[in-house]
């Protein structure tokens, strides 16, 4: 017959092992999971919070407004539709939405991945870009995705091809550098 303490002991080590760099939360919640009495261990509700707020730190780190925009705004889900999301940022900043609303590159940016929705990544991946997070972000952003020479996310082959056609002309896109910009120039030959 198996030793239960000696089991639970190993429960214990091998998560501690496996939680060297998780986030406090992360650790307070698993440690709590391997409580003896059941009636003390968490919920699953409790512990989908507690990954979920993790996770959308973890996406957002380094900018304590987009978190806190992001869970207040979101709560616990994981998209929001592009004009909820203009809503809940207006009122976050109390400023007036027409001039968010009739931007469609603003909108096609934004709701890259999937298409109508604003997700957790789409959002975290315009604040590395563009951040910090502000009242005046998206407004910076709706001008940069308006231009013609913003690619955003676009591989340097297909750059290429796009410059060989115009000379003297250059484009700026993502760069694989999280917060960082490719500029791309193509120059006629003399």
């Amino acid at each position: 017959m198996f030793n239960f303490f000696i089991l639970s002991a190993l429960c214990f080590t091998v998560c501690e092992g496996l939680l060297l760099n998780a986030p406090p939360r992360v650790k307070e919640i698993t440690s709590s999971c391997l409580e003896l009495s059941p009636f003390q261990r968490p919920s699953f509700h409790s512990i989908g919070q507690v990954l979920y707020l993790s996770r959308v730190e973890d996406c957002l780190a380094g900018d304590p407004a987009a978190t806190t925009f992001w869970i207040q705004c979101c709560g616990s889900r994981k998209k929001i539709s592009y004009f909820d999301f203009l809503e809940e940022y207006c009122i976050y900043f109390n400023v007036d939405s027409f001039e968010y609303t009739n931007s469609s590159p603003l909108k096609r940016y934004l709701t890259e991945s999937v298409p109508d929705f604003i997700t957790l990544d789409d959002f975290a991946t315009t604040v590395r870009y563009f951040g910090p997070f502000t009242q005046d972000m998206l407004l910076q952003v709706r001008q940069v995705v308006a231009t013609g020479w913003f690619w955003g996310q676009t591989d340097e082959e297909t750059c290429l091809e796009a410059l060989r056609e115009c000379k003297n002309s250059y484009l700026v896109r993502f760069a694989t550098t999280a917060g960082s910009f490719t500029f791309t120039g193509m120059q006629s030959e003399h």
